[in-house]
């Protein structure tokens, strides 16, 4: 469910409970998680109607703003007989239309007066525009209403206690809209008024680029630059033991989304960009890279192929293509042999 216009609550900030650090890009890729409490008031069974939702205050996690979504009298689905709790995430005006947060680990948790009862359901859900809720219609039975959950000792002094935990990578990844494609392609074309440099650690060369692109479509980048971080400082980011081609290929893709065809060809080249994807949270980036490597996946190069896979499987855009590429194994005797010839 979304918010009636004109009735998103209010943000609350956990900064203390939230991990990750935006003067350290090498933790954006680290777990994000928070937890905070709700107090919901309950005083009377005419305070609800079936269908009728709370929601608490809205908290950011990483970049993701989140908030415990409750149905005192459950959904329309439970008809009354159960209240109903989900985890919502909150899109943002300025989030790109097809957003996903990915993988995100979340619990809710009732409190009873008695602590024995006091019980906590969990699960994982990757949200979407379509799918910004996740939890459970019949999170807490209560056939008899308010009374029951009082007797039951689930309501207390008027109010019901819940809880909220969620976790995940994906919650640091901004969702904003990226600059225009046409736009930013006819900056790629031009390069004018340039005001940062991107400086390979192999032989120094210096790419020059756009400061709002680069932002645009990292978080890692966004947070650097917007800090008083070095390279925000000076304007200028080296990348050591990257090749001017491979860097070459990284910042086109910033800037339009895609690489040259020969590239995604060249798996040592590849390597490299997956590389950077993960350092500075280049999702898509990464998911190009790690299709191209099961695409050109052959006899000479399935060993560095499924390293490469396998090193970054953590990332969830990643994942899947790794067992893309397993399944290729075991559908090729060739690539089989080729792999046992490493051993």
């Amino acid at each position: 469910p979304f918010w009636p216009k004109g009735s998103r609550p209010a943000f609350s900030s956990v900064a203390a409970m939230a991990s990750g650090s935006a003067a350290d890009s090498s933790l954006l890729a680290a777990e994000h998680n928070a937890s905070f409490n709700f107090s919901l008031r309950f005083e009377s069974a005419d305070d609800y109607k079936i269908g009728q939702s709370v929601r608490s205050p809205v908290v950011v996690v990483g970049a993701c703003p989140v908030c415990l979504l409750i149905f005192p009298r459950g959904t329309e689905t439970t008809a009354g007989l159960a209240l109903s709790a989900f985890c919502e995430v909150s899109p943002q005006d300025d989030w790109c239309k097809d957003w996903t947060v990915r993988d995100v680990r979340y619990s809710i948790k009732a409190a009873n007066k008695d602590p024995a009862r006091t019980f906590t359901k969990k699960d994982f859900h990757s949200f979407t525009p379509k799918h910004n809720d996740r939890g459970w219609h019949d999170f807490l039975p209560c056939p008899g209403g308010l009374p029951e959950l009082i007797r039951n000792g689930w309501v207390s002094q008027g109010k019901m206690n819940f809880s909220l935990a969620v976790s995940g990578a994906s919650l640091g990844s901004l969702q904003r809209k990226r600059l225009r494609q046409v736009h930013a392609g006819q900056l790629w074309r031009d390069m004018k008024f340039t005001d940062m440099i991107l400086c390979n650690g192999q032989d120094g060369a210096e790419l020059p680029c756009h400061r709002a692109v680069l932002a645009a479509n990292s978080e890692v980048l966004d947070r650097m630059l917007s800090s008083a971080m070095k390279e925000g400082i000076e304007r200028r980011l080296e990348l050591p033991d990257t090749s001017l081609s491979s860097l070459k290929c990284f910042l086109e893709f910033l800037y339009v989304r895609s690489v040259p065809e020969a590239a995604l060809e060249d798996t040592a080249l590849l390597e490299v960009m997956m590389k950077l994807a993960d350092q500075y949270a280049v999702h898509d980036l990464a998911d190009l890279c790690a299709r191209s490597l099961v695409a050109t996946i052959r006899p000479d190069n399935v060993a560095a192929v499924l390293r490469v896979l396998s090193t970054y499987a953590r990332l969830p855009v990643v994942g899947d293509h790794l067992k893309q590429a397993k399944e290729s194994l075991k559908a090729s005797p060739e690539l089989l042999d080729a792999v046992i010839a490493g051993l």
